[in-house]
């Protein structure tokens, strides 16, 4: 399982056929160590951290953010209200993420959406990673986790109780569900599904 960049993709209108046969623990525990590490630019020495995107094939790919100190008051303050910076939180995004390799950042904010947010989380200090979603690795890819962000177009393609098990795995269960229309929705526990 090695690391990839991103390519062109097209978003499919199903669930990503996955590597199931792959000890998905072992991934997610590797994507979130290099989730949290802050590691320096080949281009210019600077510290950067990274949202880490885990592909149905289980490898893993790095989308950098940009340099420490580099991001205007207004994108801190933003991500700040959602999830302060105070202490390092595990956040997990459940997006499209059956892409292949190439880093152009436009190409995959068109397969996620709210990668905007996940760099911006990453760039105060938090935890990024992402993955399908899918129902194999559901409870391990959201055990821990502080804060989930969902993209709605994947929620049809989720096991039926996808909420259930994130209120029940996650740490302390924040949970978010982007819309196509870019509004951003808590869902509460007990919320009618």
């Amino acid at each position: 399982m090695g690391c990839v960049s991103w390519r062109t993709m097209k978003i499919s209108k199903s669930m990503p056929t996955v590597d199931a046969g792959t000890d998905f623990r072992a991934v997610i525990t590797r994507a979130r160590q290099a989730a949290s590490i802050e590691s320096r630019r080949a281009q210019d020495g600077r510290l950067c951290r990274r949202v880490v995107i885990i592909l149905p094939s289980r490898e893993i790919a790095l989308q950098e953010c940009q340099p420490s100190g580099s991001a205007n008051k207004e994108m801190i303050e933003g991500v700040e209200k959602i999830l302060p910076s105070g202490s390092p939180s595990n956040v997990i995004a459940i997006a499209f993420t059956d892409l292949k390799a190439s880093s152009n950042t436009r190409e995959v904010s068109q397969a996620m959406p709210f990668l905007g947010f996940l760099l911006g989380f990453a760039y105060i200090g938090h935890n990024v990673v992402a993955f399908e979603g899918h129902s194999s690795a559901l409870a391990e890819g959201l055990a821990e986790a502080d804060l989930l962000l969902a993209d709605a177009r994947m929620i049809p393609f989720l096991q039926k109780d996808w909420r259930d098990v994130a209120f029940t795995v996650m740490r302390t269960p924040k949970v978010f569900v982007h819309q196509p229309n870019g509004q951003v929705q808590q869902i509460v526990r007990n919320a009618a599904q």
